[in-house]
């Protein structure tokens, strides 16, 4: 599993490619963490249709899973 922690002011759209990138490389589970206000401002349809987890983290650390990652393989083994 791959994890991409995301600050408020990070480019959130890059730490999608990133995590993309990732499951395209052999990872088979991919999570992006943000603060409570950035996911509010988020779609969570989008991350359950590509199977990328969703999670906040609020300003007393307590984390939220907003969309569970799934098991996803992109790569295929040569």
């Amino acid at each position: 599993m791959t994890v991409e922690l995301k600050s408020d002011k990070d480019d959130t759209p890059y730490g999608l490619g990133q995590l993309l990138g990732a499951l395209a490389h052999g990872y088979d589970m991919a999570l992006l963490m943000v603060s409570q206000s950035r996911s509010e401002s988020l779609n969570a349809k989008v991350f359950q249709a590509i199977g990328i987890g969703l999670a906040a983290v609020n300003s007393r650390g307590e984390l939220k899973i907003i969309v569970e990652p799934k098991i996803t393989k992109l790569a295929e083994e040569v």
